[in-house]
């Protein structure tokens, strides 16, 4: 499969290689990336598979910019959606990855996807939801699967939370290690639904099994929050990074 747009290797704090790619039970499943296994042009009837690479992907065109400092690291990155060889929508990624310190790594996404020149309907798969923002783990050990309503003992595809964590000893290391998925309340759909599979996925499924149409001048957006931790998910500690991220700090600056 050739593919772009995605982020590979993401380690944890020990440098441990969280993510996967090109995994031998899904060759097409990728490190951290956002992608549709249906995406349909307004007046036709044929749908393309951005999610698997079926006569459709993403491309990337240049860098927005880069910049680093004492409290975080930011890029930004501009791709396109092609169905075959015709360009259909404009993608923009901004990324935030802040210093990693005891309490941990925080990386935030701010994505927009903007229509050329006529409508794009995108879709979750039947019966499953799955497709969004999708974040694949790689080989462990150990793995639990941790929610904003508990712990869950099974794969889930429609439950709708506010974040989830998978955690695990990754390749082999002696200590657990995780990362949390949080998804922000101004996403469409909150608290949307999430394909959650002990083999490795955690991922919030907007539209799920529905369907969303993204229209030219009007950018869809989504936020996302990742959260690399140490040993395993302490929902006292997730819950309040998720505050923090819903409900940030209010700085006022005050001039004499």
């Amino acid at each position: 499969f050739r593919r772009s747009c995605y982020i590979h290797p993401i380690y944890d704090l020990d440098g441990t290689v969280l993510t996967d790619d090109f995994p031998e039970d899904h060759y097409h499943h990728r490190g951290l990336c956002w992608a549709w296994p249906h995406v349909r042009l307004a007046g036709e009837e044929k749908a393309y598979d951005v999610w698997a690479l079926e006569n459709a992907g993403q491309r990337f065109d240049r860098i927005l910019g880069m910049e680093a400092g004492a409290v975080c690291a930011r890029f930004g990155a501009v791709a396109g959606w092609y169905l075959n060889d015709r360009r259909v929508v404009h993608e923009t990624a901004w990324l935030t990855i802040f210093r990693s310190d005891a309490f941990g790594r925080l990386v935030d996404f701010d994505l927009k996807f903007e229509a050329v020149d006529v409508p794009v309907t995108i879709g979750g798969r039947e019966k499953k939801g799955y497709g969004g923002f999708t974040l694949r783990f790689g080989p462990r050990e150990d793995t639990t699967l941790t929610t904003s309503s508990g712990d869950l003992g099974r794969d889930a595809d429609h439950d709708r939370f506010h974040w989830a964590d998978l955690s695990a000893r990754l390749r082999g290391a002696q200590n657990a290690s995780g990362a949390t998925v949080f998804d922000h309340p101004e996403n469409p759909g909150f608290p949307n639904t999430w394909c959650l599979r002990r083999y490795g996925i955690v991922s919030p499924t907007f539209p799920g099994e529905g369907k969303h149409e993204i229209k030219p001048g009007e950018p869809l957006r989504l936020r996302y929050r990742i959260w690399i931790h140490r040993g395993g998910a302490d929902r006292t500690k997730i819950e309040a990074a998720y505050r923090a991220y819903t409900d940030p700090p209010k700085v006022r600056l005050v001039t004499h």
